[in-house]
């Protein structure tokens, strides 16, 4: 298996257990900071119960984009993070612009139909 694939596969597994072990509304009521925080720790407490042995740089890559997925908004969390990016515009799941560093782009990120509805409900 390509080591893509298999952090592909770490990261869905990370992201169904914290789903099953996360307390849903302990976790809302909780302040931001605090929320991403409790994911990471949980993410981290998992992946040793399971014997996952990653690289550091990937662990991170992994805790924090499972912990962006559960606690953010997926995968534009990093354009949101970025203080070249000025404006995210998210029009479909497969439809987002950006506009960085004053000119405008089309992204391709596979957001998914979930947070498409959560944007727009």
């Amino acid at each position: 298996m390509r080591e893509r694939d298999r952090l592909a596969t770490v990261k869905r597994r990370l992201h169904d257990r914290l789903l099953q072990r996360i307390d849903a509304n302990g976790l809302a009521a909780a302040r931001p900071v605090d929320r991403r925080l409790l994911v990471r720790e949980q993410a981290l407490a998992i992946l040793r119960e399971e014997g996952h042995l990653l690289p550091q740089g990937d662990l991170a890559k992994v805790v924090n984009d499972v912990s962006d997925r559960v606690v953010g908004l997926g995968p534009i969390e990093a354009l949101l993070r970025d203080p070249e990016v000025s404006e995210v515009m998210v029009n479909g799941p497969d439809d987002v612009f950006v506009e960085a560093n004053v000119s405008e782009y089309r992204h391709a990120l596979p957001i998914g139909q979930g947070l498409c509805a959560a944007s727009l409900g």
